[in-house]
């Protein structure tokens, strides 16, 4: 998920503290495989960014892209990792920096 993305973005003059904002959440799924990033965007007063809006947005993205199946099996292992400023970026970075740059 990226941060959460005022709506709409202003500076920091006077206007962005007496403007009241829409903040927006961003989920992405990036596929590894095509090289393509997937966002599911929603705004704060749609739904939350908690567990239930998470398992939302792969249902959708799984029946979308026609990805089927009897059975999901997500297996997770915790592993922190502190990498060195600016060395490391994930394929997901790469995406909501284009979203960045548009915004």
């Amino acid at each position: 998920m990226q941060q959460a993305l005022p709506t709409p973005k202003l500076s920091t003059d006077p206007a962005f503290y007496k403007k009241k904002k829409l903040f927006c959440y961003n989920l992405s799924i990036h596929s590894c495989l095509e090289k393509q990033g997937y966002f599911y965007m929603w705004d704060e007063g749609t739904a939350g960014r908690g567990a239930d809006e998470i398992g939302s947005c792969l249902l959708k993205h799984f029946q979308r892209h026609d990805i089927q199946g009897e059975k999901l099996i997500a297996i997770s292992k915790l592993s922190y990792t502190f990498p060195q400023v600016g060395h490391v970026m994930l394929p997901s970075d790469c995406d909501f920096g284009v979203v960045e740059k548009y915004v």
